[in-house]
């Protein structure tokens, strides 16, 4: 996966055959430290809360500002 391909799937452009297809399209934009806008990085908090993408060690010990 690339960056235009991860995002076309998740931000819709590309449909995926699975749900799983679209995780790993955010999973690979969270493992790549790829720069998201800011209400990007609030859906991925969500899919890393609701446990749709895996979080890196210590996400959840950040101090929330």
């Amino acid at each position: 996966m690339n960056i235009a391909s991860a995002k076309k799937i998740a931000f819709g452009s590309v449909p995926t055959e699975t749900l799983e297809e679209y995780y790993q399209a955010w999973q690979w934009l969270y493992d790549n430290d790829i720069e998201l806008r800011v209400d990007d990085i609030d859906y991925l908090d969500k899919l890393i809360c609701d446990g749709c993408v895996n979080p890196k060690e210590g996400y959840f010990e950040q101090e929330i500002v």
